[in-house]
């Protein structure tokens, strides 16, 4: 399953990944979207931090998926994406996702990733 949450203050969508991912791809992808919508409040972007530490590899019918998001994500006003996977291996898998493009950074924990946001916050919108 997951949970997806948002932080309007912060302009920030939270995505957290909990067991396998056998969930429909479609309504999480509404939901995701909706999330967008209402995070960005009126501002041209947003931010993501998308946790991985409680769930398993992703599925390999599933990448193409991840590199649908990311490319939604790029095109519609997404300014950083902390991603949360504890394994070396399930880094390099995002990397290869997100095609190491330097808005993803990749964090062992949660605390981690929401520091580097915090850190590129609103006050560092150019």
């Amino acid at each position: 399953m997951y949970t997806i949450t948002r932080d309007t203050s912060k302009s920030r969508v939270i995505v957290a990944h909990d067991g396998p991912r056998d969930y429909p791809i479609e309504i999480f992808w509404q939901e995701f979207k909706e999330a967008v919508h209402f995070a960005k409040c009126a501002r041209p972007f947003f931010d993501v931090l998308v946790d991985h530490s409680r769930t398993t590899i992703l599925p390999q019918d599933r990448t193409k998926n991840g590199e649908a998001m990311a490319a939604w994500c790029l095109e519609n006003g997404l300014r950083k994406s902390a991603n949360v996977a504890p394994s070396a291996i399930m880094r390099m898998l995002l990397q290869r996702i997100t095609d190491r493009n330097p808005q993803f950074a990749f964090f062992e924990t949660r605390k981690g990733g929401e520091r580097w946001l915090d850190a590129h916050g609103l006050s560092q919108v150019p």
